[in-house]
């Protein structure tokens, strides 16, 4: 079914592009989860000793900064 607004090869068009972004954004993250796998197995171990840690406990523990539009919670 579809708005009689669209045809239905707007929607194929719409939904291939939709398809599109989400393949290229699931291989970015795979390719992310992959180049920082260390970073992510230390943050696992330490959250499995404290359960609950700050952004900046995070930060310091990864040895990294936060970016600068993001504001820490404490």
């Amino acid at each position: 079914e579809y708005n009689a607004n669209f045809s239905e090869q707007t929607f194929e068009r719409i939904d291939k592009e939709v398809q599109k972004i989400i393949d290229e954004q699931y291989a970015f993250v795979v390719k992310m989860l992959h180049e920082h796998r260390d970073k992510l197995d230390v943050l696992a171990k330490a959250l499995l000793e404290k359960e609950t840690m700050y952004a900046s406990e995070i930060y310091e523990l990864l040895g990294i900064t936060p970016r600068e539009n993001l504001k820490l919670v404490e």
